[in-house]
């Protein structure tokens, strides 16, 4: 599995229902698996299927399904969807979920989301991982009721061996965990820091860790990003790197965690960041609403100007009012992604019991 969020995800539920006793496999259509420490000790299975076309991947997805005799079945991101959809068709034994993680309107005119939701009559459970989702698939008016669940992301933090200092060197410090994907809106985030001032520039410190290809060998956004960021000299304000296994170190050591995204399903990196006890600098994107409320601040993802202004918000944040919204976020995040809470509907939406 690659280093994206709803790959952490898809982790996370596979180990939930491997501890509670059931026999899970994972079926990945790559060779990747970004994720593997995360599996040790572990009793689930990784079924690598080589199709090599679409109509393959379909084939392989339908004979491993049949094949494996599994009692529900759980795809999650849009061709493994489609694929699970497609297979199900003829002479379904299964229980079949499945979970997008980000849909938006955008994405069901697509010919693929017309296609996921010409075929949702089949499946037996849609999980949502935030309210926007919910109410995007109940705009199409083709999705009963009943078979839409909200389950926030199940927020596990890694052992954390990094001290935080406040505003070292004299600059706030902003994490972002986002792919270099056009959708992550890196290069309108570079656009609102050549709105500041150099001073303003000097207290500031942005460090972004992310995948860079789009797919094998495509880095054409990062490598933009990095042209942006040379020839604008903002060096010293802006740092690109690779995507980390040691995020959350990385988080613990910053003074807000950020994402600018376009859109998004339920942001891991914010939901992790606020367990943590960081303040949030966020798009108005998913549920914000809920995730941001006195603990930091918002802005649009399409107009840098308000970037910038969020922007400014957190470099002139006092340390006290830094540490109260620190406070505020790990309050929330405590009320919103208990483990044993979205465990227990994870369980029920498996089992349809």
């Amino acid at each position: 599995m690659k280093s994206g969020g709803a790959e952490r995800q898809a982790t996370r539920v596979a180990i939930i229902l491997a501890q509670e006793g059931h026999d899970v496999s994972i079926l990945t259509y790559s060779p990747e698996n970004f994720y593997a420490d995360m599996f040790r000790n572990t009793n689930v299975h990784f079924i690598e299927l080589s199709g090599t076309s679409k109509i393959g991947a379909i084939i392989q997805t339908r004979r491993q399904l049949v094949s494996g005799r599994y009692d529900a079945v759980l795809a999650i991101l849009r061709s493994p969807i489609l694929c699970a959809e497609i297979s199900s068709l003829l002479a379904k034994r299964w229980r079949l979920i499945i979970r997008m993680g980000s849909a938006n309107k955008n994405m069901f005119m697509s010919k693929y989301g017309k296609a996921m939701l010409a075929l949702a009559g089949i499946v037996d459970g849609i999980v949502c991982n935030s309210e926007r989702e919910a109410a995007f698939w109940r705009s199409s008016g083709k999705i009963p009721q009943e078979k839409l669940v909200v389950i926030y992301n199940d927020v596990q933090l890694a052992d954390i061996h990094s001290n935080y200092v406040m505003r070292k060197d004299g600059r706030a410090h902003i994490v972002v965990a986002a792919s270099y994907y056009e959708v992550k809106n890196i290069d309108r985030v570079l656009e609102a820091i050549l709105l500041l001032s150099e001073e303003e520039r000097r207290q500031l410190c942005i460090e972004w860790y992310g995948r860079r290809e789009i797919n094998l060998g495509n880095t054409k956004f990062y490598d933009a990003a990095e042209r942006k960021v040379h020839d604008n000299n903002m060096d010293t304000c802006v740092h690109l790197h690779d995507e980390t296994k040691s995020i959350h170190e990385r988080m613990n050591e910053a003074d807000y965690v950020g994402l600018f995204s376009i859109f998004e399903g339920l942001p891991n990196a914010i939901c992790e960041g606020m367990m943590l006890g960081k303040p949030i600098i966020m798009s108005r994107i998913s549920d914000f609403q809920v995730l941001v409320d006195g603990n930091g601040y918002l802005c649009d993802s399409t107009n840098a100007a308000s970037i910038a202004e969020a922007l400014r918000n957190v470099i002139t944040t006092s340390k006290g009012d830094m540490i109260r919204q620190g406070k505020r976020s790990q309050d929330i995040a405590m009320r919103l992604f208990d483990s044993e809470t979205i465990k227990q509907k994870w369980l029920h939406v498996m089992s349809g019991e």
